[in-house]
């Protein structure tokens, strides 16, 4: 599940030619939303007159649009790759200055942070962003043979080693540690003939602001199977016990390190 929280900045962008900038409105609203369902990123004019260009943006992609409407119409050319045919304007007629889209079927790598900008032919005014994001909070990796302990544990911003089993003391680490695109993988290192057994991924999105406290958690299974061949080196073999969570999770493998 993702938790998606958004909130704006205001500060004042003179713009030249009579050229209106309006970044959304201010406030903050939670949005939670389920892999494979729709979500609906808020952003509205001040007024439905005039707008000569929508963008939504997302800067960490490369193109970075999202969505643009200019020229009355969706323009389809520098949009990324990866929400072709999965953005539309919540309503096409842009109601009362409502620029808000829809995103569809939502995936961990829609993680990220939007922006949505409106162009209108009006005097100065004030500019606001709408920054849309998404934070992993609790990353926890087990094996449930091993008790309470945990393979792996990641929260409030870093690694805890406080409650990890002690045969896995520096030898697990993140694939990657800033979790991009919601890659929560593990490396393994110098595995061993103990190390057989089943391992659970789960990870825990919170957020608190302005709405009641929510808390949503995904778990993912891999069975990992250590054997040796006479003459040659140890390996490993990897299972998927849940193959629809392995895609969803983004947990897309227990990377290991022989």
């Amino acid at each position: 599940l993702f938790i998606i929280q958004v909130f704006s900045l205001l500060h004042l962008d003179p713009l030249t030619s009579g050229l209106c900038l309006f970044l959304c409105s201010s406030g903050q609203t939670n949005i939670t939303a389920e892999p494979g369902k729709n979500v609906t990123l808020t952003c509205r004019a001040p007024s439905s007159t005039n707008i000569t260009t929508v963008e939504w943006t997302r800067p960490d992609l490369d193109p970075k649009e999202i969505f643009v409407y200019r020229d009355g119409r969706f323009d389809p050319d520098n949009q990324h790759p990866s929400v072709k045919e999965r953005v539309e304007l919540k309503d096409s007629q842009m109601k009362d200055g409502d620029v808000s889209v829809t995103l569809k079927n939502v995936t961990f790598n829609d993680t990220g942070t939007y922006e949505c900008r409106v162009l209108q032919s009006q005097s100065k005014a004030p500019e606001l962003t709408n920054i849309t994001h998404l934070t992993i909070l609790t990353v926890e990796w087990t094996r449930p043979d091993l008790g309470t302990d945990y393979v792996f544990l990641y929260q409030d911003g870093r690694f805890d080693p406080d409650n990890q089993h002690p045969s896995f003391k520096e030898r697990v680490e993140l694939k990657d540690s800033q979790m991009k695109d919601g890659d929560v993988s593990v490396t393994l290192k110098n595995v061993t003939f103990t190390d057989n057994g089943t391992y659970e991924c789960r990870f825990v999105l919170f957020f608190s602001h302005h709405l009641p406290d929510t808390s949503h958690q995904m778990s993912i299974h891999f069975h990992l199977g250590v054997y040796s061949l006479v003459g040659q080196q140890i390996y490993t073999v990897i299972q998927a016990v849940h193959s629809l969570l392995y895609i969803v999770a983004k947990c897309h493998f227990f990377s290991v390190v022989t």
